[in-house]
């Protein structure tokens, strides 16, 4: 519902309730529109009405938990940051300590013996530079059996000695009661481990014959803290070694946990291991087709039961945090320095609704003083707070990282504040983790995030509904008009960046406020070693065209067809010197759109894919190993990775529409002829009345050509790309225009 809408209905249900103040039905959809307005203060005054008014029951429960939780601002603690950092620094030494003794990397899996031949004839993506030589060793395990205890697992661990353990199942169930000692022994033995079903994405001959109903028993008796989003899906995705950094979890994130009231200890795994940040139920990712909704909602009624069954522990365990008790999950924030911020994540998804109405009232009134403490005078040093998602590997987060970068450059003091939001995406890069802190404390401070998150993220922040801070909007778009929720969202801040002239044009057509261009900066990609073609499985006499892109990135908009097309209308099968690398990542989730891609490019042994979640360094070395990257997008809010080829001194062939125009120059690349043609439905969001390029396949099949067969040419406009980014993209450079903008805000202020 549109804000205006909302405001009108709030002021109907108003009036209503003067005439019928006690009317259950009223108060509750007053209520819901106060929650969709973000006016926390008022959702919580009058769901505590209705509990009253109600006994309440556990529905009410449950809508006065996510109020208080949401009232809370959504800023991330570093000190949990820091434990995830310390707990993947420790894995990484482990296995480091490991390959040194032997050039294998090691999975042990225990299984219940349904089909142990088939556990060892796993697919390896041969295309995947990270692969190592994989290794798999099986140990059949009786689960009912008595003798599954701690002991058993350490022996096997130290037999194999190995540092990641997989526990399968086939088709006997688990015995849940062992669970507790399992999770215990590979803590111990100081195991990365996790728990997995028996079934592949693309099955082989070997295991097609797996049944389906593959154990769910840990689903339903299981939740993990996750380090991000790839190990937040541990317990649902396939066991395929091509993902195996996507099936861990560090033992140390179930430590001193049982499963269900069984073992030595609390009987509230998840709401330890939630404590860390993560949020129950344990979300099922897409790609995994063997669980069915069904099993999903399986796993939900269970930890419903145990939570209810469990109400006095729980009422024990906030009730503890608010006082101040540390929990024994190394990632639980330390209650004694954040004794609200630690359970506002379990409020916000629902948690509180399993506690007794008198503790969930002293949390409740906890969570009031600290809304209610007066916030700091805010800093006016000249700095700057950053807030926005710091980690995430995506544009947004790059974004984000840019503006540290520059900030710095320019001698503009900087902060940080990573928000809490579930983005469903890799968040572990680090690079501007020395910047982060709890909370924003400047004067000036840049939301560099999606507008449709900014009032959820900024209500919270109010104070006698004014803010005590100017607020800038650092956005990217990616079409000609704004959505009508960004347009709304402008009312929020007190002027906007775009990340280039063409975003720039695009919010100035929606808001009177100042609107500027702060380009993002380029940091041309230097690997920390020379990549061979060969780690990538590239040709090593081939010229390379390159293009990358997400499947998250609406495919439609990157429109990879149209380069492969122009790829083959370029190069008849005849000519075996040249090579069209598709670099993407989360295939999986988009099984029809990769099929369809891969539909495209047919039998052409010279078109390789290359579908992996790789490094930074990794990403850099292939950027080095191509000659030419291509971009026949639809439309482009920035183009990072045009632009971070160009500044290593690569030709670049695009789309000549939208951002990418900024920094491609007809002396410096090869510009696509284009059509506007209307986005269709689906293709992206707020579609209606929008257009965006079609670029000419003959057009580019004849400049990829050109670039194939002009050695000479294509090299010098290369440097002269290289040459332009580091004169007007580099951080140096941008770092001038936002010293500029900040100096001109303190003036202002």
């Amino acid at each position: 519902m549109q804000a205006g809408r909302l405001a009108d209905a709030e002021r109907s249900f108003r009036r209503y309730l003067t005439v019928v103040p006690d009317n259950v039905q009223v108060l509750h959809w007053f209520a819901l529109i106060l929650l969709q307005r973000y006016e926390y203060a008022g959702a919580i005054a009058t769901i505590g009405e209705i509990g009253r008014l109600r006994g309440w029951p556990l529905e009410v429960r449950y809508n006065y938990s996510v109020a208080l939780g949401c009232s809370l601002p959504f800023y991330m603690l570093t000190a949990f940051v820091e434990s995830i950092n310390a707990l993947a620094d420790h894995r990484a030494r482990k296995r480091t300590e490991r390959s040194e003794l032997t050039p294998r990397f090691r999975v042990l899996v225990l299984h219940s013996g349904a089909h142990p031949p088939e556990l060892v004839n796993h697919q390896i993506d041969a295309s995947d530079p990270r692969q190592c030589d994989l290794e798999v060793l099986c140990e059949r395990f009786d689960w009912a059996a008595k003798s599954n205890d701690a002991t058993s697992i350490s022996q096997a661990l130290q037999r194999h000695q190995i540092d990641y353990a997989c526990i399968v199942d086939s088709r006997d169930r688990i015995d849940c009661a062992h669970l507790g000692a399992v999770a215990h022994a590979l803590y111990l033995n100081d195991a990365t481990w996790g728990f997995a079903r028996v079934a592949l994405a693309q099955p082989s001959a070997n295991v097609a014959d797996l049944p389906p109903e593959l154990t769910t028993a840990l689903l339903r008796h299981a939740t993990l803290a996750a380090c991000d989003s790839t190990t937040k899906e541990c317990f649902a995705n396939p066991l395929l070694p091509a993902h195996i950094s996507s099936i861990v979890a560090d033992a140390r994130l179930l430590a001193e946990v049982s499963w269900g009231g069984v073992g030595s200890t609390s009987a509230l795994p998840y709401l330890v291991t939630t404590l860390a940040c993560q949020s129950e139920p344990l979300f099922v990712a897409q790609s995994t087709t063997t669980i069915t909704d069904a099993e999903v909602d399986s796993l939900r009624q269970h930890i419903h039961a145990v939570r209810l069954a469990n109400g006095e522990a729980l009422d024990a365990v906030f009730l503890g945090f608010l006082a101040g008790k540390v929990l024994p999950n190394p990632l639980a924030p330390n209650p004694q320095q954040h004794p609200v911020a630690g359970i506002r994540h379990l409020l916000r998804y629902g948690t509180g609704a399993y506690l007794s109405p008198d503790v969930l009232q002293a949390v409740a009134h906890r969570v009031a003083e600290t809304n209610a403490a007066p916030a700091p005078e805010p800093v006016r040093d000249g700095g700057v707070d950053l807030i926005g998602f710091t980690r995430a590997e995506t544009g947004l987060g790059e974004n984000l990282r840019s503006i540290v970068r520059v900030a710095q450059q320019a001698g503009v003091a900087v902060s940080a504040v990573e928000l809490e939001f579930e983005l469903g995406v890799r968040r572990m890069d680090r690079s501007v983790d020395s910047v982060l802190v709890d909370a924003p404390v400047r004067a000036v401070r840049i939301y560099a995030l999606n507008p449709d998150l900014l009032d959820q993220i900024l209500m919270p922040t109010r104070r006698n509904g004014t803010f005590d801070h100017y607020r800038v909007g650092c956005w990217a778009w990616e079409l000609e008009r704004l959505p009508q929720k960004w347009i709304e969202a402008t009312a929020w801040m007190d002027e906007l960046w775009g990340i280039s002239d063409f975003v720039r044009d695009s919010i100035a057509r929606a808001t009177s406020k100042p609107v500027f261009t702060l380009s993002s900066s380029i940091q041309p990609p230097s690997p920390s070693r020379i990549y061979s073609r060969a780690e990538f499985g590239i040709p090593q006499d081939a010229v390379v065209f390159l293009y990358s892109f997400a499947y998250e990135s609406y495919v439609s908009r990157k429109n990879p067809w149209a380069t492969i097309r122009a790829f083959r209308k370029a190069f008849p099968l005849t000519v075996r010197d040249v090579c069209l690398i598709i670099k993407t990542s989360a295939s999986a989730r988009f099984v029809d759109v990769a099929k369809s891609l891969r539909d495209e490019a047919g039998d052409d042994p010279r078109i390789i894919f290359i579908d992996a979640v790789l490094t930074r360094d990794q990403v850099a070395g292939l950027q080095h190993c191509c000659d030419v990257y291509v971009s026949l997008h639809r439309s482009e809010g920035f183009g990072f990775g045009i632009a971070e080829c160009m500044s290593i001194g690569k030709l670049a062939i695009a789309t000549g529409y939208s951002a990418n125009v900024d920094f491609m120059k007809s002396d410096n690349s090869l510009l696509v002829d284009y059509d506007l043609v209307p986005v269709a439905a689906g293709e992206y969001v707020d579609t209606e009345g929008q257009f965006w390029a079609e670029a000419r396949v003959d057009d580019a099949a004849d400049k990829m050509r050109f670039a194939y067969e002009n050695q000479a040419a294509r090299e010098a406009m290369g440097k002269r790309a290289e040459s332009f980014i580091g004169t007007h993209f580099s951080p140096q450079a941008v770092g001038a225009v936002f010293r500029g903008h900040i100096e001109r805000i303190y003036r202002d202020l």
